[in-house]
């Protein structure tokens, strides 16, 4: 058997019908019946998914997921809720990281039990326990938040510049920035308060995987505002070298040459991530829908939108074997 999988549900029958299609799926099981003999399971020793019904007696599937997720011994366990409604706001709330709608199909089902355990194991053991800590003398900013980005951590990174006057913290939910704050010296809040600490080179950080984010004040994925931040710094950069330069000669209307070897293989590397994207839904069961379909691939649903350009590349992609 692989991993092991506890299942909370106080449907006896319904139980039984997970244990069977995960056993199929080669994964050892084990099961409770309400979320206080689901605690006492997890304390004997800690499984690597949790699968739990929402509402149940004694103690609901919210309330389970809460306090493992408060505590740094079981925060790491991943958690996928069973509902009966498509509404999954509470139980991310609570920090699951997954959620799955009451009729389901057993490969929707094995499909998304895959993909949450393979991202929560992806993510280096010391995120998930003792805490990623350093100084941004041997990693930078950017490389710090790339590796929790890459890992998929969920938690809070604070960083302390060293003249101790200005702190910086970023929230992050599966490894995306939802929140940022800078107190001292400079305050700012989210977009803000990230970019003016992008920049700092000389500080310590640490990861705490147990504070969550009571907010969500930034928009944008982390690529983005990675790029963004960038683009911004070595504009100032420029406007630096420039302003100590002096005044500059007119240049003259010649246009400047195009380097198209480095402009294929950028949109040769957008093409590649936009494929692993869209495999990555079809393995989470999520439709995949692009402009110009001759016809549906899958039951229609709401999934993810590609360029039409993509249109020859993702039909060949969904084309039976």
């Amino acid at each position: 058997m692989g991993r092991r999988i506890l299942i909370v549900e106080d449907d006896p029958g319904l139980r039984e019908l997970l244990a069977g299609v995960l056993e199929r799926g080669e994964y050892a099981v084990e099961s409770a019946s309400d979320g206080l003999e689901g605690l006492r399971k997890v304390t004997d020793q800690a499984p690597d998914l949790i699968l739990s019904d929402v509402l149940m007696p004694t103690m609901t599937g919210l309330e389970l997921c809460a306090l493992l997720k408060d505590s740094p011994h079981t925060s790491h366990i991943p958690f996928i809720f069973l509902t009966c409604v498509d509404d999954p706001v509470e139980g991310f709330d609570v920090g699951a990281d997954d959620y799955l709608v009451k009729p389901f199909r057993p490969r929707e089902l094995l499909a998304r039990v895959r993909v949450v355990i393979r991202r929560a194991h992806s993510v280096p053991p010391e995120l998930a326990s003792e805490g990623l800590r350093g100084n941004l003398s041997e990693l930078l900013l950017p490389e710090v938040l790339q590796v929790l980005h890459n890992g998929g951590a969920s938690g809070c990174l604070t960083v302390v510049a060293s003249d101790a006057q200005r702190r910086a913290r970023f929230w992050l939910e599966q490894g995306e920035l939802v929140a940022a704050r800078l107190d001292g010296a400079e305050e700012a809040q989210g977009e803000d308060a990230f970019f003016l600490a992008f920049a700092w080179d000389d500080g310590t950080f640490a990861f705490d995987c147990t504070h969550r984010a009571e907010s969500w004040t930034v928009q944008g994925t982390m690529e983005q505002l990675l790029l963004e931040a960038t683009r911004r710094l070595d504009e100032a950069q420029a406007d630096e070298v420039e302003s100590s330069a002096g005044p500059r000669a007119p240049q003259s209307a010649a246009p400047s040459e195009v380097d198209f070897q480095a402009l294929v293989l950028r949109i040769d590397e957008i093409r590649n991530r936009l494929k692993l994207k869209a495999y990555e839904a079809l393995q989470e069961g999520r439709t995949l829908v692009h402009p110009g379909c001759a016809g549906e691939v899958q039951e229609p649903a709401a999934g993810v939108t590609l360029p039409e350009e993509l249109d020859g590349l993702i039909d060949e992609m969904l084309r039976p074997e």
